[in-house]
């Protein structure tokens, strides 16, 4: 649920909301009459009195049926349940302010009531719409406000706070040229070693058969002898003296 309050100062300024209160709405509003504008330790101590009952509030809107009380105001109540969450409201928003840094006593800038969804009762009284309230609260720095600086607790990380800076108040930045760098040219990738050739086995000498003589490994084929063609003789010419 979006806030009602627009010009909100996040560096100086804090609130709360408590949306579907079951308080009354008219009482709300009464009750924001009176708080609007007053300190904030002012306003805890005014609720304070108004749940005891020794301070009542201040009715000048809704004035059907309420009776007059002592003091100089008029017409006014004693609403007990709704200065309860205005009480928690208020010190939500504190403890907000606390959060951020902001000092105290703080102002309540702000205070409003709207009327929420209502839901329909059961039982004996079906039929009939409950009563909801959404309140919220705005706070703000005054003079007489003092900041204390919150010491860091034991073994708490250092929380550095971020620091943003103008685009329009930064001084343009120089653009520096670097120097181009000249590409190394690509060597291709040494190629793998070759690996150690192995030692070659000596071939084992063929042994001798101790009876032959000859060798196991060389055996020599015997020659195959061809058979001699019988010589032809030629018949001698005897030469006769005549």
């Amino acid at each position: 649920m979006a806030y009602a309050f627009q010009q909100f100062d996040k560096e100086t300024m804090t609130r709360a909301m408590r949306v579907g209160e079951s308080i009354s709405t008219k009482a709300s509003v009464e009750l924001c009459n009176t708080l609007r504008g007053m300190r904030t330790d002012k306003a805890l101590t005014f609720l304070d009195e108004v749940i005891a009952k020794k301070r009542p509030v201040r009715f000048t809107r809704f004035m059907d049926g309420v009776g007059h009380r002592k003091g100089p105001l008029a017409a006014g109540r004693y609403p007990v349940k709704t200065a309860g969450s205005f009480k928690q409201l208020i010190v939500s928003a504190l403890a907000n302010a606390e959060n951020k840094g902001l000092g105290t006593p703080l102002k309540i800038i702000n205070i409003l009531a709207q009327e929420a969804s209502r839901p329909v009762k059961y039982g004996r009284k079906r039929g009939r719409q409950s009563k909801r309230t959404n309140i919220e609260v705005v706070l703000v720095e005054t003079e007489d406000s003092k900041r204390v600086e919150r010491k860091p607790k034991k073994g708490a990380k250092k929380v550095t706070p971020k620091i943003v800076s103008k685009i329009a108040d930064a001084p343009e930045e120089k653009k520096v040229e670097k120097p181009e760098q000249k590409e190394a040219p690509k060597t291709s990738p040494a190629k793998p070693k070759a690996a150690p050739a192995k030692p070659t086995q000596s071939k084992e000498t063929p042994q001798s058969h101790p009876t032959t003589g000859a060798k196991e490994g060389n055996k020599e084929k015997p020659k195959s002898q061809s058979p001699k063609s019988p010589e032809t003789k030629k018949p001698e010419v005897k030469k006769d003296g005549n």
